[in-house]
């Protein structure tokens, strides 16, 4: 039985979480990437650090050997950092320690793969949590799992995240586990997660909607985010908030380039302000500071402030504790309205042009008389005549202060929702359940008429060795499976899931029902979709380890989220069974394009397989007399996108 010692040494209880100088106005909607000196004067609250950036959450920085921790560092970044600057630390708590790495000997980068034995990632996160309760009130689970911080599949991240998630609450109760913030708003992943049974294990949804260029697409980042909150909502998630933990935009040291930066900053920020329905309740800047050169930070690298730093300082001095209460269409022109607040009754609105070119904005504000301050406070001339308000708005924001009578008749409010506290969410569990697909694709597959073996990972938190008892339930009566086996606390322990389904069944996605107990505790019950499939299937996502690590073969290509684009690359799987395959895939092109797949044996002769002229839509067509060896997918277009492959064999 593995036993957690906690490692007390000196803990300093505070009181509050905020003990800190800077004296400026705190409001928790505002977040930096890592903490540095005189940020807190910008007035920001919350920092996201850790996940190998500083030391409060570098896991290999803090246990270089097993069992054998050093919390010099993190306790000194904590007292001489984020409380010297006012802030509420919101470390990650990655990457993998040499020690523990699962990585292959000859693999580089083996921090970024989960560990061999995932409760060496409880034990990290129970010690964090216990030495930390009270001063760290939230623990991040990795860094954007979705990509290539993480070489591993998405039943291990939703593993490591459930158990990770047990491991902080046996060190604090009341922390806060944050899902690991995906690069982008990658729904396509979280949607596996959520399969996955990932759902009860994490109090806050985490994204980063990064965007590049000289406008900020406000319409997209809504899109975006509402695709995030149906799909949260259509897992049960309806209480649970969204961090936007990780966003911003580079300079390449040009005052103008440093213009955009601060202007860009407010757009994004004021527009994520007003997602309240949303439950969009944090933004975090990425990142505090330039290193290695011109890049994302508000300070340069030789420590000194872009406009970017006052840009911020500004934007939180004018909203602070202000609700948002609507927006106003005016054109092109962008109009975000934000409520009174203790002795500061006028509301403010912040306008700019959403283009590169300005826009006239007219606002019937009667007779009133408000006042204006640019992106960096300055006051600015406003002229209001025969009781309209006219400006000029330009890309850069303005701040309009109006009294409130002036304002209401102006603004559209926002839908109707509010969301509880992470402190009112109901208690995580302390017992996980994960099913895992066979090797090298990323669902788990049934033959109809052939059993078929699926190992399970089990996870005892409750501090007592135990039986698990679990039951397996596929589709609408097509077969079941039981499984009993002994649950060390704090220990993973394996289990086969034996399942058949009936000659015959239809083929298709089918859910497979998990449920049971644990060392007398319920497991949360989850659907796990499956492939019915006529023989063995390969299937990945565009972006995923599976992919990058076997069937990516050549070509030139990016990625973003779930999806490889490009105009020309390869992939390559291995033939599962001689004969014929169904080849499927969700491709497409940008802005309906043309693209084309083509399958060779040899990598010299192709034949066509699809083309099109269309966005992402499933195509799917048959491959014949195949031999033993490989299937060669070539894939080109202009801007193709792939976002997931399904090829099954013995069709």
């Amino acid at each position: 039985m593995r036993v957690i010692t906690f490692t007390v040494g000196t803990i300093l209880l505070t009181a509050s979480l905020l003990p800190g100088s800077a004296g400026a106005e705190r409001d928790g909607r505002f977040g930096i990437v890592c903490p540095w000196g005189e940020i807190g004067q910008t007035g920001v609250c919350w920092d996201r650090c850790g996940g190998g950036a500083t030391a409060l959450g570098d896991w290999p920085r803090t246990e270089k050997k097993d069992d054998v921790y050093d919390w010099e560092a993190a306790e000194d970044e904590l007292i001489s950092q984020h409380r010297a600057e006012g802030l509420i630390p919101a470390p990650i708590i990655s990457y993998t320690p040499g020690w523990a790495s699962s990585a292959p000997d000859e693999a580089g980068g083996r921090d970024r793969y989960p560990p061999r034995d995932y409760a060496d990632y409880a034990e990290i996160l129970a010690q964090y949590a216990f030495r930390f309760r009270g001063r760290v009130p939230t623990w991040e689970i990795w860094n954007e799992p979705n990509i290539g911080f993480f070489n591993g599949t998405i039943p291990q991240y939703a593993d490591l995240l459930k158990i990770g998630s047990i491991g902080a609450h046996q060190g604090d109760p009341a922390a806060h586990v944050v899902f690991g913030g995906t690069a982008g708003v990658d729904t396509w992943f979280i949607r596996r997660c959520y399969e996955h049974g990932a759902r009860p294990y994490f109090d806050i949804m985490a994204v980063h909607p990064y965007q590049w260029g000289k406008t900020f697409d406000d319409d997209w980042f809504i899109f975006k985010l509402k695709s995030l909150r149906t799909l949260m909502d259509e897992f049960g998630d309806t209480n649970k908030t969204i961090w936007l933990n990780e966003l911003g935009w580079t300079s390449d040291g040009s005052p103008e380039s440093e213009a955009i930066q601060a202007r860009l900053l407010v757009q994004c920020y004021v527009t994520a302000l007003s997602l309240p329905h949303l439950g969009v309740t944090k933004v975090f800047w990425f990142a505090v500071k330039d290193w290695g050169g011109p890049g994302h930070g508000l300070y340069r690298e030789d420590s000194s402030k872009k406009p970017a730093w006052y840009a911020m300082q500004t934007m939180i001095s004018e909203l602070a504790h202000r609700p948002y209460i609507g927006g106003h269409s005016s054109g092109a022109a962008r109009i975000h309205a934000f409520g009174g607040r203790e002795n500061e009754p006028n509301n403010v609105l912040v306008v700019w042009a959403s283009g590169l070119e300005p826009v006239s904005v007219e606002l019937p504000t009667g007779s009133v008389r408000g006042t204006a301050f640019d992106i960096i406070g300055g006051e600015m001339d406003i002229q209001t005549d025969e009781g309209r308000l006219r400006l000029e708005a330009r890309p850069a924001p303005v701040y309009l202060h109006l009294p409130a009578d002036a304002v209401n008749e102006l603004i559209e409010p926002p839908p109707d929702r509010s969301f509880p506290s992470p402190s009112d969410l109901p208690r995580r569990p302390l017992v996980a359940a994960t099913v895992y697909p066979q090797d090298a694709t990323a669902r788990p597959f049934l033959v109809p008429g052939v059993r078929t073996e699926l190992i399970a990972h089990i996870f005892n938190g409750t501090g007592d060795d135990g039986e698990a008892n679990l039951r397996f339930a596929l589709g609408d009566n097509l077969d079941t499976d039981t499984v009993s086996v002994r649950a060390k606390f704090n220990e993973v322990t394996e289990a086969t899931v034996r399942l058949r389904p009936p000659r015959g069944a239809k083929q298709g996605l089918v859910p497979l029902h998990v449920s049971g107990e644990v060392a007398g505790q319920s497991l949360p019950a989850y659907d796990l979709p499956v492939r019915i499939a006529s023989g063995p299937v390969i299937e990945f996502y565009g972006n995923s380890h599976l992919e990058r690590s076997l069937y990516y073969q050549e070509g030139s290509t990016g990625c973003a989220e779930s999806i490889r684009f490009g105009d020309a690359w390869t992939y390559k799987v291995p033939v599962l069974e001689p004969g014929s395959a169904r080849v499927a895939m969700l491709v497409g092109s940008h802005q309906a394009q043309r693209w084309s797949v083509a399958w060779s044996q040899d990598g010299d002769t192709w034949e066509p397989l699809y083309s099109g002229r269309s966005n992402l839509a499933w195509h799917a067509a048959p491959t014949e007399d195949l031999r033993e060896g490989d299937l060669y997918l070539k894939i080109e277009g202009n801007d193709q996108q792939v976002r997931e492959v399904v090829v099954t064999f013995g069709q």
